[in-house]
């Protein structure tokens, strides 16, 4: 249960730096690579949380 809350807690943490830095990317039109890498680490991350939430479920 501790684990699926630290992945849901990064999940989230990185999906909303992901969006922070695609709004600074709208504005100074810098930082399209760390808004990519953000948004690759988010998905995958919630990719783990909701595979081991379908292992705990069965």
């Amino acid at each position: 249960m501790q684990r699926n809350r630290a992945l849901m807690v990064l999940a989230w943490a990185f999906s909303a730096a992901a969006v922070a830095a695609a709004i600074h990317n709208a504005v100074t039109g810098t930082g399209t690579r760390e808004c990519a890498e953000l948004l690759t680490a988010s998905l995958i991350l919630q990719f783990f949380y909701v595979r081991s939430l379908k292992q705990n479920k069965y």
